[in-house]
């Protein structure tokens, strides 16, 4: 299984890391504001702790379905994929060999 390391990075990449992930900035809601604040709280609390990837984008969907409760599980588990994936381009999660 791949490993990640959670790495520390700025406030601004992490917005910018989660910009990505809006189809329209524009349209920002409460849900995606609670989604960056849970996804804030766990990057910071886990500086420098290395886990499976997998458990990562498990715990991405977890913060994905408290932040839209009424979405779909299918939803929560392709917008984890896609925040581990934006988490790993921009160097906040690195992965280990």
């Amino acid at each position: 299984m791949t490993q990640v390391t959670i790495q520390p990075a700025t406030f601004g990449a992490i917005v910018a890391a989660q910009n990505e992930l809006i189809t329209d900035g524009s349209k920002t809601n409460t849900g995606a504001m609670r989604r960056f604040a849970l996804s804030l709280d766990f990057l910071t609390s886990n500086i420098g702790v290395t886990m499976d990837k997998k458990d990562l984008k498990t715990r991405m969907a977890e913060i994905n379905a408290r932040a839209y409760p009424k979405q779909d599980p299918k939803s929560h588990n392709m917008w984890a994929g896609k925040a581990v994936a934006s988490m790993i381009r921009n160097g906040f999660a690195v992965e280990v060999i």
